[in-house]
């Protein structure tokens, strides 16, 4: 009985989490078999320049999640009488935000071949920039399904956005034209036309509560001011967390060529079913326990994280211990790749995955507390050693260097934010 007991009371923690996970799932899944198919038709060189876009792309994503997304999900719940006009003001931040970064993201991507000659990524700025307008609006739109707990509205979106991808690019294929400029702009267009749906699915009568009015004292400045205050430690920290994230990244792409970049995002795909949980995780994890801590306290919000942290954590052992044997057959069948180095990477992601579930709920306690600040330090740490010593790494390892160096932060990241949570528990 006490066995029934633990698990009913499992089964009760994470039963929430399943429209999200069925939707991350489905987006994780796709974005695994469209990535294999770039892979196998763009080759690795043109897929190795559309995984450095990527990630100069995910520098945008990450500088509006911490300034709209982030400090939206965790003060949702302290917005209920007036939710209809916080909406409208996230959205007209939202407008202001992407037009600064499409005009930042254009610059860096067009005048990028001074400084990084091996890249040759300058004639796609422009249609970058429009994936990278398109995609942002498209995920701000999910956010705010999952914020209302809509996941169902989130996931016609989804399907919506696939849907277009998948049969553009196999029409792309069938007409022999698929190339590295029609990829991006297929992308720009599902996006804008999921975006466009998303719009309308959030203007509907079902979308807000009728108990809810419009509060015309909430204005722009005022809710600027409450993300600022909230998560303030987070918007300081997207420069250095993309650094302290990436920097092994560009530096090897850098120094070896889109080549390594390419090895590298193929190893990421491999953790594909890893991804859909923690992303899933990442679209109700913060609103829930943001609402755990306002209706109960401290404490149970911290046991509520330890749990799901344990066990995910044991799903990602498993996944592990499934994939390790098994990397060089799915490189050599998915990708058409059987260079050792691969393997030997996507071994080394496994155990990054186990330490990123491992930091993943230390980090929502610390942003459910608006305690942002360790958070930062960490970043501004892993960043100065990821800017100091990635060329090191990447000329004594090659592209192994990447993995080596991501590890060895991410350990650091789990003992200083392990410290932080610690220290915020004695206090109560």
């Amino acid at each position: 009985m006490p066995f029934l007991f633990a698990f009913k009371n499992i089964y009760n923690r994470i039963q929430h989490t399943g429209p999200a996970l069925i939707d991350q799932a489905l987006v994780s899944g796709s974005n695994f078999i469209i990535g294999l198919m770039l892979a196998w038709w763009l080759g690795i060189y043109e897929f190795g320049q559309f995984a450095i876009l990527w990630l100069i792309l995910n520098f945008a994503i990450d500088a509006h999640r911490g300034l709209i997304v982030i400090p939206m999900m965790a003060l949702f719940p302290q917005y209920q009488s007036s939710i209809k006009t916080y909406i409208q003001k996230c959205l007209q931040m939202h407008w202001l935000c992407i037009a600064f970064l499409a005009l930042t993201l254009w610059g860096f991507i067009y005048f990028s071949s001074i400084i990084f000659s091996k890249w040759a990524i300058a004639g796609y700025a422009t249609v970058t920039v429009a994936m990278m307008l398109t995609r942002i609006t498209h995920e701000m739109f999910r956010r705010l399904f999952f914020s209302q707990d809509k996941p169902v509205k989130a996931l016609i979106v989804d399907i919506v956005y696939i849907g277009l991808l998948l049969v553009g690019l196999v029409s792309l294929l069938y007409r022999e034209n698929l190339t590295l400029n029609t990829t991006l702009g297929l992308y720009a267009l599902s996006y804008l036309v999921s975006s466009i749906l998303g719009a309308f699915l959030l203007k509907t009568k079902n979308t807000y509560h009728k108990n809810q009015s419009s509060d015309q004292a909430l204005t722009l400045m005022t809710v600027c001011i409450h993300h600022w205050q909230s998560a303030k430690w987070l918007i300081a920290n997207v420069g250095v967390q993309y650094a302290s994230s990436n920097y092994f990244i560009l530096a090897a792409s850098a120094i070896l060529g889109p080549v390594a970049a390419g090895y590298v995002r193929i190893a990421q795909y491999l953790l594909g079913p890893i991804n859909i949980m923690l992303q899933g995780l990442d679209n109700i994890l913060p609103i829930k326990a943001a609402q755990l801590y306002k209706d109960r306290g401290l404490r149970p919000m911290f046991h509520y994280l330890k749990t799901l942290t344990f066990i995910f954590l044991s799903i990602t052992i498993v996944y592990g211990v499934l994939l390790f044997p098994s990397a060089s057959w799915l490189l050599d069948r998915g990708f058409h790749i059987d260079d050792p180095i691969a393997t030997h990477l996507s071994w080394g992601f496994i155990g990054f995955a186990l330490l990123l579930v491992i930091s993943y709920g230390k980090m929502i306690f610390l942003r459910t507390l608006e305690n942002t600040r360790p958070i930062f330090v960490a970043s501004t740490i892993t960043a100065i050693f990821s800017i100091a010593c990635s060329p090191w790494f990447i000329h004594s390892f090659g592209v192994m260097g990447v993995i080596y160096g991501m590890l060895l932060m991410r350990t650091f990241v789990i003992v200083w934010l392990g410290g932080a949570v610690h220290k915020n528990l004695r206090i109560v």
